[in-house]
């Protein structure tokens, strides 16, 4: 089904219309793509602003600086195409298919993806402030100078993604996992447990307290590093080797968090002042 912009309140009918108007053209496109299961369609710079495409396959489409902002994409198989310089911000993905996309530049502020499949992608320098991520497969997904400052990433897979010069402050990252990312130039990523988990689990080993220091920083959400500062304060041999490895992550946020026991009002400072 592919219908015109899917919002219906506060605008009126009369800009509704005339945005249907002038989106038709490539409503209709759309439904032959739809028919055709087109295989690397042009669509470099095209409007498909505010409007619901489903079920289409744009495989391997040449989508460089599109504008898709607002539109609402469900089951649209987008594996392998090239989206740089597109326009997403405020767009809506669902069971979306991006394996080996390329979405270099793009602006995705406030775009939601829900269980989409990013397999093989590459974001450099993308922005995605206040974004979603929810049940998502980034595996080795390159988000290099990519920016997702005040974005969650809620329950989605990380494995061998890169986080080079990423950009995550303020960033939630509840559920979701990052086994072996590339993490070492990743910046303010002081927020996420998930993140911190995974950079301390390797020197675990068989010792239970540091497994039990781990698994606390996941389960125990409201221990802040106040909390966590005052708590090693007595064993510093821990309080020194988790000081040890966030120096491993400079631009973490982590050392200093740790060192001056930033409070949940101070995490917020920082964040307002960035």
């Amino acid at each position: 089904m592919l219908t015109g912009p899917h919002k219906t309140r506060s605008c009126g009918a009369l800009i509704f219309k005339e945005m249907i108007v002038k989106n038709s053209d490539m409503i209709s496109r759309l439904q032959r793509l739809k028919k055709n299961r087109s295989y690397g369609e042009d669509l470099t710079g095209t409007d498909i602003s505010g409007i619901l495409i489903e079920n289409v396959s744009l495989r391997n489409a040449k989508l460089d600086g599109a504008d898709l902002s607002r539109s609402h994409l469900i089951q649209v198989d987008l594996s392998g195409a090239n989206l740089n310089g597109a326009d997403l911000r405020g767009t809506n993905f669902e069971l979306t298919n991006l394996e080996g996309a390329v979405l270099d530049n793009v602006k995705a502020d406030r775009s939601i993806f829900t269980q989409c499949r990013f397999s093989g992608s590459r974001f450099l320098n993308a922005v995605f402030g206040w974004a979603m991520f929810r049940v998502c497969d980034c595996e080795r997904a390159d988000f290099s100078n990519t920016n997702f400052s005040r974005a969650k990433l809620l329950n989605s897979f990380f494995g061998n993604a890169i986080f080079s010069n990423t950009q995550l402050l303020g960033a939630t990252t509840f559920a979701s996992s990052f086994p072996n990312a590339q993490l070492e130039s990743a910046m303010n990523f002081f927020r996420s447990r998930e993140m911190i988990a995974e950079i301390l689990q390797p020197y675990v080993e068989d010792d239970m307290e540091r497994a039990k220091l781990v698994g606390a920083i996941l389960t125990a959400r409201q221990v802040c590093f106040g909390k966590w500062k005052t708590l090693l304060a007595s064993q510093t041999e821990y309080r020194d080797l988790a000081m040890k490895i966030f120096k491993g992550y400079p631009y973490s946020g982590l050392e200093r968090a740790l060192r001056e026991g930033w409070t949940p009002a101070v995490i917020a400072a920082v964040q307002d002042e960035s």
